[in-house]
């Protein structure tokens, strides 16, 4: 067991390791989404904790303007060049806030990877 890196990267987790004891770990992305990253640190006892969470609002936002700007197109080419934000607005509005419930929903995730990993570690290590 290797005691000095207790999360790797997998599959389903990404892993950076901008400085000693510190992690940034992220889902990995594979529809175009910027995925938000968690920052965990490493203490002086070997545990790992969660310290913050780094790119949600952009990542709220650039994910939303990519959609969004994809319904606009979409709708400029059905509706022949000219658009009504009146009609749409609704589904924009949408959009955003389904994005900000996926953020969550990928931040709940990634923890719950990370836990998993660590605690899979933990029981391997005794």
């Amino acid at each position: 067991m290797e005691y000095n890196r207790p999360i790797k990267s997998t599959s389903y987790l990404k892993v950076t390791n901008p400085r000693k004891g510190v992690y940034l770990i992220w889902t990995p992305n594979y529809f175009g989404l910027i995925p938000p990253k968690l920052r965990y640190e490493l203490n002086d006892r070997g545990e790992i904790k969660l310290i913050n969470i780094l790119g949600q609002l952009k990542a709220i936002t650039i994910n939303s303007l990519i959609l969004c700007g994809i319904v606009i197109i979409v709708e400029l080419i059905i509706s022949s060049g000219q658009l009504n934000l009146h009609e749409i607005y609704p589904f924009l509005l949408g959009i955003i806030g389904f994005m900000v419930l996926l953020n969550f929903l990928i931040i709940a995730s990634t923890k719950w990877k990370v836990d998993k990993q660590i605690k899979k570690r933990h029981a391997n290590k005794n």
